[in-house]
């Protein structure tokens, strides 16, 4: 899964951004100073449920009395994703039904004992087939992309609300299911002292995590800023690391 568009209405100094394409592999956000380059990262963060920076009053755009609009498209989401992060436990199970109809076929070796182990696998094709159409049709995946809405309301409080490309709304538990999660890495104000700072270093702590996800399934978006870099945004396999001006 990656970041492939995004769109951005009244926060902060967008009115309305119209569509910014990300590319897979590498991109980047280079500009002069007070364009919205922060500004950006600050909406995709604000975007994640699972990111505890958020939306106050000050963010709607010259105080505007509009609905904040934050729109993502993710692409690449496809059924070994949905998979490992939708349905994994049921598949699990299930795999333990067909392990333990497999040991005991081998233990009476019975065509009663052939037929159950081939009925846990079909039944394991089965439970894989309706939670893959029911984790499309719930999240509105067309074509393995995933289009979010979310939609932040001025009032006493800050409410969000998140859809999909039907318009039919998304609880924020079950967008923590398919949604990468954030690792957010302060400022790094002097990349030169940061590559020598040992083990109190935010550049270590990226390059871990980049080595964990070489290693592990983990989906993490990384936020960084370099106050002596114009901006660059790239990702890297499934791990989106972003970088831009303090």
């Amino acid at each position: 899964m990656y970041i492939s568009k995004l769109r951005i209405k009244n926060y902060k100094s967008f009115l309305d951004s119209g569509y910014i394409d990300f590319k897979e592999n590498i991109f980047a956000f280079i500009g002069q100073n007070n364009t919205g380059k922060s500004a950006i990262l600050d909406s995709i963060q604000a975007f994640f449920p699972t990111c505890k920076k958020g939306i106050s009053g000050e963010d709607f755009h010259n105080g505007t009395k509009e609905d904040i609009v934050i729109e993502l498209w993710f692409k690449n989401v496809d059924g070994p994703y949905l998979e490992a992060n939708i349905y994994k436990d049921k598949i699990d199970k299930q795999n333990e039904k067909i392990n333990e109809a497999y040991d005991l076929y081998n233990k009476e070796n019975t065509d009663t004992n052939l037929k159950k182990y081939e009925a846990q696998k079909e039944k394991l094709i089965e439970i894989k087939t309706k939670e893959l159409n029911e984790a499309i049709e719930k999240y509105g995946i067309d074509n393995e992309e995933l289009y979010i809405k979310m939609v932040a309301k001025k009032g006493s409080s800050i409410n969000k609300k998140y859809y999909n490309k039907n318009d039919e709304e998304l609880k924020e538990a079950d967008l923590k299911k398919i949604l990468p999660q954030i690792k957010v890495i302060p400022a790094l104000r002097d990349p030169k002292n940061e590559s020598t700072a040992g083990n109190n270093s935010y550049l270590k702590d990226l390059i871990q995590m980049l080595d964990d996800e070489s290693k592990m399934s983990i989906f993490k978006l990384a936020v960084l800023k370099f106050s002596n870099y114009d901006g660059t945004f790239y990702s890297h396999k499934n791990i989106f690391s972003q970088i831009t001006t303090a």
